[in-house]
């Protein structure tokens, strides 16, 4: 069984010295495996968040990442310029965070896999062995013709565990795959809300929240219905939906009832 930390005495000679409780880089990366999750450290919130860098390129927050034992954090930001659009069809890059062993590499760094040019573009395969792992911070659609990205066009994959994930203690592991099912099916809401597919679907439900909202409002409140409009966005007009503490806790305990 191997344990650390301990005080190595040198077993050798001064010339040739051998350390008795010496441990390797790979036995600290076991060590880490058995408490740590592969992901990204929460803390900061936006840790190695993927946003717009102006024009072509991208640019990746500071922040942390714990890969197959290894630990890696950057402090500045980084800025990657993502290669030219195709002029026909859109294509969808893969920034990657890659855990490698190779002799020339022994590093985790920050990667852009380029997705390839098609009428149903899709994100390139990411590659997880032994001496070579990648997660996934963000994808990021190249639309056909563009000359910039923009923050639509980026897909956040930091929450999702089969891509990425957050880092956990193994001992306090909690499932998030539920967590990122709501946030992909509310994002996919919204986009497909702004491209009116569905709109109508939409403004029921808006008017079915208005009712809601009326039964408990105060008597001089203003009437909610038809302030709630669904077109290329979503918009409620002159309605001030601040509440104080106590009118909140009041609304939720009527709601509980």
């Amino acid at each position: 069984m191997k344990s650390y930390p301990f005080n190595s005495k040198n077993v050798g000679s001064t010339s040739s010295p051998e350390w008795d409780r010496a441990i390797t880089a790979e036995d600290e990366r076991q060590f880490n495996k058995l408490y740590f999750t592969n992901g990204v450290f929460a803390n900061p919130p936006n840790s190695l968040m993927v946003r717009p860098g102006g024009g072509m390129k991208i640019e990746v927050s500071p922040g942390g990442c714990h890969i197959e034992g290894a630990k890696a954090y950057s402090t500045e930001s980084r800025y990657i310029t993502l290669s030219n659009s195709d002029s026909q069809l859109s294509r969808i890059d893969r920034v990657l965070l890659r855990f490698d062993l190779a002799e020339a590499v022994r590093s985790i760094e920050i990667y852009v896999r380029e997705g390839v040019p098609s009428t149903t573009p899709k994100p390139p395969e990411i590659h997880r062995e032994p001496a070579y792992y990648e997660l996934v911070l963000a994808d990021v659609l190249v639309k056909n013709g563009a000359n910039s990205i923009g923050s639509s066009q980026i897909t956040d994959q930091r929450l999702n565990p089969d891509l990425c994930g957050m880092v956990v203690p193994l001992a306090n592991q909690k499932d998030t795959s539920e967590l990122w099912a709501q946030i992909k099916d509310s994002i996919e809401l919204v986009n497909s809300a702004l491209n009116d597919t569905t709109a109508g679907a939409l403004t029921n439900r808006i008017s079915t929240v208005e009712a809601g909202l009326s039964k408990y409002a105060p008597k001089n409140a203003p009437t909610l219905t038809g302030q709630v409009t669904v077109k290329d966005t979503l918009k409620v007009k002159n309605v001030d939906f601040t509440l104080t503490d106590t009118e909140y806790n009041t609304l939720m305990k009527m709601l509980e009832d």
